[in-house]
Order: C-alpha cells, then structure tokens, then sequence
C-alpha cells in the first residue's frame, strides 16, 4: 500500500487540476444582498455566491425574489442583477496590455444595470452584446439599465455611450446616443418605442 499512496495522490492531483483549467475566471462577486444568489455552472453545478467568488466563463447567474448581485469583470466592466434574475455569461475576452476584448450575456430575465469597463474605452466599435428574449443590445462605452418582463418584452433606459437595439421580432434597429432615452421592445411583431425621460 505504501507504493500506491503516491499514484492515488498524484492521479487525484491531476484530475483536480484538469477540472480546474476548464473553468475560465473572468470576474469577481463584489457585492451581493437580500435573498441568496446562485452560479450554476456549465456542467450543472450549483453554488451559492457571496462577496469575493469568482466567477467563470459560462456561470448562468441566478437570484431569488429579493436577491442582489453586482459582479466585476477582469476589466472593471460591472454588471448588476436584481431580483428574479438569470443572466448567463456566454462570452468574455479580455487582454489587458491593449483593453481590448467583447463581452456576451443573455439576461433571460428580472433587472439587469450594465457599465462598461476597459474594453469600452479603447474600442471604437461594439463591444459588448446583451441578449434578452425580444432584444439584441449592442454596446459601445455605455451605461444601461434593463428591465425583462414576464413575456418577454425588455425595457431598456440608456445613461451614456451608444447601443444599437434589434428586437428579435421585428425588423427596425434603434440607435440611441442620447442619455435618459427608454426603449421598449414588444415580445411581439410590433415596433419598439422610444421615450425621453430626461
């Protein structure tokens, strides 16, 4: 037994290991409140975050009634869920000698905020792509809020930079540079609308 101990050990290191390297760190929970906030994993695992996680390439970001989270990416690009929220972290790329990189997430619903970090200081085109159930939100050096709603249907308001929004069921394309502009976007064929609320 004496001679297996160490084939045990360094097979379980190994494994260990490989586990590890699949998983893409590419931000950190920096605060979260209220209700619990869960990761599932891409394998399936669930785990509860608290401040200080890190969080992977592929995490579905999932919190309860009363939840909170406000995750930092490796650019300092922050994201924000309310309650009854799942956002999954679909694409994440980041070099930081040059700050470029793009970033990916499908917010399946709740409330979402969005600020962009490095990755939207030196790129002069889109960097970043939110996806809900009717909207497809393209993103340049932006701050955005977000609201899902039951059917489907997003309401997004606009605080800086530029974001180009499709609806996934209808044709029009929005292009909004001006702060405090809101958009709807219908769960149905039907054109989205804009408001000024500023």
């Amino acid at each position: 037994s004496h001679h297996i101990e160490p084939l045990l050990l360094a097979a379980n290191g190994t494994s260990g290991l490989a586990a590890a390297s699949t998983l893409e760190e590419i931000g950190t929970v920096t605060l979260t409140a209220e209700g619990p906030v869960t990761a599932q994993a891409q394998d399936g695992t669930l785990r509860t975050l608290t401040q200080g996680d890190p969080i992977y390439l592929h995490d579905l970001i999932i919190t309860d009634a009363q939840g909170y989270v406000k995750i930092t990416l490796n650019d300092s690009t922050l994201l924000q869920l309310g309650p009854n929220s799942r956002a999954s972290l679909d694409k994440y790329v980041y070099d930081p000698s040059t700050s470029q990189g793009e970033f990916e997430t499908f917010v399946q619903s709740g409330v979402f905020r969005y600020v962009s970090g490095k990755i939207g200081h030196v790129n002069l085109g889109q960097h970043t792509v939110i996806k809900t159930p009717s909207a497809h939100i393209g993103i340049r050096g932006s701050e955005i809020e977000g609201r899902i709603e039951e059917d489907g249907s997003t309401t997004v308001l606009h605080s800086s930079g530029f974001i180009n929004i499709l609806s996934r069921y209808h044709s029009d394309a929005i292009f909004v540079y001006e702060s405090g502009t809101s958009v709807h976007i219908p769960s149905e064929p039907l054109s989205p609308s804009v408001f000024q609320t500023s």
